[in-house]
């Protein structure tokens, strides 16, 4: 909606912080597993692709 609607630059600004809020938990859960010598099995690969494919269309849509 920031992106799209509104085009305004704060919002522009306001829109992209949940997105890279989003990367945290995944993260944290990528480190946790490294520290653990385990692998993130296929829904930690799943929650990154997801997030890229998202940015990926929020990148698009800010365009």
């Amino acid at each position: 909606m920031a992106f799209v609607i509104l085009r305004t630059e704060s919002a522009v600004r306001v829109g992209w912080i949940p997105y890279f809020v989003g990367w945290v938990p995944s993260l944290c859960m990528a480190a946790w597993c490294a520290v653990r010598r385990r692998s993130p099995g296929a829904g930690g690969g799943f929650a990154f692709a997801l997030l890229a494919l998202f940015g990926l269309l929020s990148w698009l849509a800010h365009g």
